[in-house]
């Protein structure tokens, strides 16, 4: 089906548009999809503000960079240490370079054959003088002048500060725009180190831009939007398949595909080419039945819509006291715990969206102990890819009066989103310290996840 409209919201709509003069243009960013072999495809699509369905004519600008990664890796499985004269203080590795642009400096670099080999500085032999990044994968190769002076300490790499002996490269970037990053383990050593594991990487990337002045939109069936998704329903009344192309002229079949469920019936998005093709497939479907192609970029927020309390006892107000800072508290207090070290209070939260693409994700949480004690906060979102919560705000102590607290969640945040959207919250609530009552209580006045996209 398509994307919903209630008859109220769709007359405010073409209210506001009679009463406004025409629709003001809407830029929808595309949901960013990994092709696989190193390619991806990310964009944005801009309308003429229509809400509602859309035809081709509705699409007035779009810019669709489809881009391809190549690389090549070198580690201790298929290259030996060609290192020599490295440095370590324990923060940093250094690359001596010549001393006089003749006589060798160090050399920081793997070697599998003259034919397979990586140098992330090189200060000898012919290189002695600035010296060298370069790297030879078959046929495939490139190096960089790096430049340096005479009797220099080249800072080549950065230790992990979780890691200890674990150094970070400091990327160099040729003048393809190839990088060049990865890792080296030293044996711990201070001064002259050797190396006892590495994963070195180069990347090449190139992208093409589909725009208004290359191509069109070939065809877009199925299409609407409720003016921030942007979305195709997978067939018609009919049951014929719809789709959503924008490509090159008619006897060149190059297509960006942003949905297509003409020819799988499980939909397929990415790119065709007359030198191949790189697509997605099944493409995932919402709630109402319909492919998410992009989203207006923005920020917004929801409220839980379902609560499971798995430790205490809610004894006022209800799922919708979660909603807003208003003073109709949700409150849950002590009731059994199947051990001393469990929380006094553990709560899930499900939070409804419409599978958004997010750049950033945070919780607000409004909170009180209702009995003074001594009680820590602590919350956590679910990866729905791990199976497994990630703490977002750490333990927070919890005091008699209203206080909000804030996190953010880090690493792939579309891993906090399951296929229909929902994210789910725990919230934890630990005694710490004596307590004025054997069951004590705390009121949540307000849950709300704020999504950037």
């Amino acid at each position: 089906m398509a994307l919903s409209f209630s008859l109220r919201s769709l007359t405010s709509v073409v209210l506001l548009a009679v009463l406004s003069g025409p629709s003001l243009a809407t830029t929808f960013r595309l949901v960013p999809l990994d092709l696989g072999s190193g390619w991806t495809m990310t964009g944005t699509v801009e309308t003429d503000g229509t809400v509602g369905p859309l035809s081709a004519s509705n699409i007035v600008s779009w810019s669709i960079d489809v881009t391809s990664a190549t690389g090549y890796s070198w580690d201790a499985t298929n290259t030996s240490d060609f290192s020599q004269s490295v440095l370590s203080d324990g923060q940093k590795l250094y690359v001596p370079t010549s001393p006089d642009g003749f006589s060798d400096g160090g050399v920081l670099g793997f070697y599998g054959s003259v034919y397979d080999q990586v140098r992330v500085a090189d200060f000898s032999g012919a290189y002695a003088a600035g010296g060298v990044a370069l790297y030879i994968k078959g046929s495939a190769f490139d190096f960089l002048d790096l430049g340096q002076p005479n009797g220099f300490l080249y800072e080549a790499a950065d230790v992990d500060p979780f890691d200890n002996g674990l150094f970070v490269l400091r990327p160099v970037t040729f003048l393809d725009g190839t990088t060049l990053k990865g890792t080296v383990r030293t044996d711990g050593s201070l001064g002259v180190t050797t190396f006892v594991d590495w994963h070195v990487r180069v990347e090449q990337t190139s992208t093409f831009t589909f725009s208004p002045s290359n191509s069109t939109v070939k065809i877009a069936t199925g299409l609407s939007t409720d003016g921030r998704r942007l979305a195709v329903t997978p067939t018609d009344e009919y049951g014929n398949g719809n789709a959503f192309e924008i490509g090159f002229g008619t006897f060149d079949p190059t297509l960006a595909v942003l949905a297509d469920f003409t020819w799988l019936p499980e939909g397929q998005a990415g790119y065709i080419s007359p030198f191949g093709m790189f697509t997605v497939s099944p493409l995932p479907l919402n709630t109402d039945g319909d492919y998410i192609v992009a989203h207006v970029t923005g920020t917004f927020e929801t409220v839980p819509s379902a609560e499971r309390i798995l430790l205490g006892k809610g004894t006022l107000g209800n799922v919708a006291s979660w909603s807003s800072p208003d003073g109709d508290a949700r409150r849950v207090c002590k009731f059994f715990v199947p051990s001393m070290t469990a929380p006094a209070v553990r709560i899930d939260l499900d939070f409804p969206t419409d599978r958004p693409v997010p750049v950033a994700v945070s919780l607000d949480l409004t909170v009180r102990a209702v009995q003074a004690g001594s009680y820590v906060l602590r919350s956590s979102l679910f990866d729905q890819t791990q199976g497994s919560f990630v703490t977002i705000i750490p333990d927070t102590h919890v005091t008699t009066s209203y206080s909000t607290l804030t996190g953010a969640a880090g690493g792939n945040l579309a891993d906090y989103f399951a296929i229909d959207g929902t994210a789910s919250v725990r919230l934890e609530v630990r005694q710490t310290g004596p307590g004025a009552a054997m069951l004590p209580c705390f009121e949540f006045d307000a849950a709300r996840l704020v999504i950037t996209e």
